[in-house]
Order: C-alpha cells, then sequence, then structure tokens
C-alpha cells in the first residue's frame, strides 16, 4: 500500500479517535448524573414508605442513554480496530512514492514524495512506534513533505539508506499485525545457531561496543580468532536488513531492525538480554520469561528518548 493511502487511513483513525475522546467524555459527565439520580430514586423510595406517594427520578431514561452511548463508543473501538489492522496490513507491504533523483546537499540527501503530504501517517506512526522526536530510522527521517537521509553524499548511497529504512517498516508492520515478519526470524535463526552467538549476545547486551571489548570480555587472545570474529560481524552487516552497525573503526551497535530482532531472540530462547549479565562462550544463561506483545517490544527497545 502506499504510503499517501496509508496517511488517508490514519486520518480516518484519528478523526475516529477525537470522536471516542468526545463520546467518553460525554460518559464519563453521564455517569456522574446517572449515580445522582441512582442516589435520588433511593431517597423517593425511602420516602415513599411514609408518604403513601409515588415519585419518579429519570433513571430509566438516563440508564437508556448510558447503553446507547457505550454501544456507540464500542462500535467506534471496532471501527478503529479495523482501520489499525488495515494500516498495519498496508505498512507490511508498503511503498513509498518518490521522486527518483534526490536532492543532494553537504549535511544530507532529501526524497520529496511524488505527491501530496503524510503528516498524519507519520504522527501516527511516531505515536505507535514510540518515537518522540521524529520518525528516525538509523538516519532516514521520514517528515510530512520528504524524506532525509542524513549524511549521504551521493544517490547511490541514498537510495540504499532508503530501500533499507523502508523495509524495516515493513517489518513493524508486520509486527503490528501480531507476526513474526520472515526477515527477524531468518535472522533470529541464524544468530542463534552461529558459533559466535555469545559476540551477538554480548553485543545485545550492551546496544554498543566496541571490539577491543569483544576481545576483553572473552579473552581472545589469537589473532585468527579475532579475524574469525571480525568476519562474523562483517556479514552481519552485509545481511539486506543488518542487525547492528558499525563506525568502521571498531565500534558497533544495534539498528532499528536488530532491535526487534533483540526483543524476538529473548522471547524465542526464554532469554533475558540485560546490561547487568556477564554472557560467556557456552555457558547456561538464567531463563527469564519476557512478555512478547508489541507494546511490550516498543518500551524495551525504545524505552529511552530517541
Amino acid at each position: 500500500m502506499n504510503l499517501i493511502e496509508i496517511e488517508k487511513l490514519t486520518q480516518t483513525a484519528f478523526e475516529k479517535r477525537k470522536v471516542k475522546e468526545q463520546k467518553s467524555k460525554q460518559l464519563s459527565e453521564l455517569k456522574t448524573k446517572f449515580e445522582d439520580a441512582s442516589k435520588e430514586a433511593e431517597r423517593l423510595r425511602r420516602l415513599a414508605q411514609v408518604t403513601g406517594k409515588s415519585y419518579e427520578a429519570p433513571v430509566i431514561e438516563l440508564q437508556k442513554q448510558l447503553n446507547d452511548l457505550e454501544t456507540e463508543i464500542s462500535n467506534i473501538d471496532s471501527q478503529l480496530s479495523t482501520i489499525e489492522q488495515q494500516i498495519a496490513n498496508g505498512l507490511e507491504n508498503l511503498t513509498v512514492d518518490v521522486d527518483p533523483t534526490p536532492e543532494i546537499t553537504p549535511e544530507k540527501a532529501i526524497f520529496k514524495y511524488s505527491e501530496g503530504s503524510c503528516e498524519n501517517v507519520i504522527n501516527y506512526l511516531m505515536q505507535k512506534l514510540s518515537f518522540t522526536e521524529q520518525l528516525d530510522v538509523d538516519g532516514v527521517v521520514f517528515r510530512p513533505s520528504c524524506v532525509e537521509i542524513l549524511k549521504a553524499t551521493n544517490a547511490l548511497d541514498a537510495t540504499e539508506q532508503f530501500v533499507k529504512a523502508v523495509n524495516t517498516l515493513r517489518v513493524f508492520g508486520g509486527l503490528m499485525s501480531g507476526k513474526e515478519p520472515e526477515a527477524v526470524q531468518l535472522c533470529r535463526e541464524f544468530l542463534h545457531e552461529s558459533k559466535y552467538r555469545h559476540v551477538w549476545e554480548s553485543l545485545a547486551t550492551a546496544g554498543k561496543v566496541t571490539l577491543k571489548e569483544i576481545f576483553d570480555r572473552f579473552n581472545i587472545r589469537d589473532s585468527e580468532e579475532k579475524k574469525r570474529i571480525r568476519a562474523f560481524l562483517s556479514d552481519l552487516q552485509k545481511r539486506e536488513l543488518s542487525p547492528i552497525a558499525s563506525d568502521g573503526r571498531g565500534t558497533f551497535w544495534l539498528t532499528t531492525f536488530g532491535k526487534q530482532v533483540k526483543i524476538r531472540y529473548e522471547a524465542t530462547y526464554n532469554l533475558t538480554i540485560t546490561r547487568k549479565e556477564v554472557i560467556e562462550p557456552q555457558e547456561a544463561i538464567e531463563e527469564t520469561r519476557i512478555e512478547t506483545g508489541l507494546n511490550k517490544w516498543l518500551d524495551i527497545a525504545y524505552g529511552e528518548k530517541k
């Protein structure tokens, strides 16, 4: 689904949410009136016991209004659920129509959307994926009128980074749909089966680590073994969607995609990779189950301010 089409869906979702907020406020006020009317009805019932007269309080009518309003809100929730599933499905098959030739500046490259603005979908994804300042996928910033590729100095590099960012958003779509995307599954399985999975777990533990820290942690002194670890990390970076990135000088960190892989890795193998653990190769790791829902995943992966 094209980003502009998802823009229309997100606009509808925001409108539905606004209506729901209004209805929820009305419901809260109506509940207060109903509680007061119920108390008044009970008072009049007690009074009737000694006066012999019949009194009426508007409880029945208020109860009907409450039921009707609750039904309306439930219907809106159902509509929102359908729309959000459509958005997730659309994101899973996302296409972004941009002008083919980016504008290159000293600081960044800019792909302009071929048509329309995407303010609603950008805001929606920021909220849904817990980005606080901007929708930044590893240096590719999706803005309402364009996509900025930070530090890209030519069209080739800009295009490569742009494609990877869109593919990462597609993975988010799969997660929002409650699936484990194939790219995540294949990477997770590769890492778990690797001879150097302890290196991956160490990197995932720290979030960012240098080669020296890895070598020191595992007491690697043999030059050939160091080469093999470098090759392992290099191969990871060559994947279509890489779980790690580096500065080219021996420092590595998790990518946006890598954070997703980490959470699925933990959930699948009943592990919790935390900064407090000291992970040694081939040693058993204390098993701690984690909640695997998307919201928990986002809390862990994006808990820190962007």
